[in-house]
């Protein structure tokens, strides 16, 4: 005999007992559709595979890009501004008058260390598509370097 909770009432009772629930997705159940087609009825996907062990783990964050050597300024100068009493209406024009007096030989310091952190960008970034590329396969790919 089936049972069920659903009551049907002439009366309407105000229910307590409701308590609120989140849903929370499974950590290691993700849907992977192909790129270019929509899921139609009846047309399942499997989740990917678990990494197999020893490689990284799928859940790793690409690399950050540097920002660029204007922002960078922006964020060194902002501190020492702020310590010199301007207020936070007062700083970006500041900042821009700053850099724009700036001459060519240390606006290029600048623009050196965003060279030297894009280099290290890039080739943290080939290292993570490459780790990406081996958790997809689900073995290991040979590094050429």
């Amino acid at each position: 005999m089936l049972t069920s909770s659903f009551r049907v009432s002439s009366t309407q009772v105000p229910n307590t007992s409701i308590v609120p629930v989140t849903y929370q997705q499974p950590s290691n159940h993700t849907l992977a559709y192909p790129q270019h087609s929509s899921p139609s009825m009846g047309q399942h996907y499997a989740a990917p595979a678990p990494a197999p062990a020893g490689l990284e783990s799928a859940s790793v964050p690409p690399p950050t890009r540097p920002k660029i050597p204007y922002d960078q300024f922006t964020d060194h100068m902002t501190p020492q501004l702020i310590n010199d009493n301007y207020t936070t209406e007062q700083l970006p024009g500041k900042i821009k008058d700053l850099w724009n007096s700036m001459t060519p030989a240390d606006r290029g310091l600048w623009d050196q260390r965003y060279q030297e952190q894009m280099m290290e960008y890039e080739k943290a970034m080939d290292d993570w598509k490459r780790g990406q590329r081996r958790i997809a396969s689900g073995g290991f790919a040979p590094v050429n370097r």
